[in-house]
């Protein structure tokens, strides 16, 4: 739990340092972790999760990921923060 908190603060701190897309994108990751991380305990929960992870296009990260590791090959602060386990 606590190294959770410190990659959390590492990231929080590293921030101000990511270009935009790769901020918006570790948000949406996180995003995307909490709602399949939720349960679906009757068929309305169901289909409330099942409509964020769509909204959040949760189904194209890993596509989005690769990306941007591709784009920001030479910038270690951008691979350590996608390196990093969403929370």
């Amino acid at each position: 739990m606590i190294i959770g908190f410190w990659i959390a603060g590492v990231i929080l701190a590293a921030a101000d340092q990511l270009p935009v897309e790769v901020s918006a994108f570790l948000e949406r990751r996180n995003q995307c972790t909490h709602w399949a991380d939720e349960e679906a305990y009757d068929d309305q929960r169901a289909a409330e999760i099942d409509k964020a992870l769509k909204q959040l296009r949760c189904d194209n990260v890993e596509a989005e990921e690769a990306d941007l590791r591709r784009r920001f090959a030479e910038a270690q602060t951008v691979l350590n923060a996608l390196s990093a386990e969403p929370h």
